[in-house]
């Protein structure tokens, strides 16, 4: 249950809104709030599923990659 409170509250400062964090874990954003409030706590046995989707919804993802001539030609450009 810690481990979900930490993760909660990051995701919070990383995501930006509550509403963000409550799309992630498909709830109501007054559950978010009442779950960092403290007024109330997810039930036991959800609480790994929601912890895995917010691990996974901070992981970066990954962009495509430039293509690597990009730069190269940039500077040409430029030039």
């Amino acid at each position: 249950m810690q481990e979900f409170s930490i993760l909660l509250l990051n995701a919070t400062k990383t995501m930006g809104t509550l509403l963000e964090v409550a799309n992630l874990l498909s709830v109501e954003p007054k559950m978010v709030y009442g779950w960092l409030a403290g007024f109330e706590q997810p039930p036991a046995d959800a609480v790994p599923n929601l912890t895995e989707r917010l691990r996974d919804g901070m992981t970066p993802r990954s962009g495509a990659p430039s293509h690597p001539r990009r730069r190269a030609a940039d500077l040409r450009l430029a030039a």
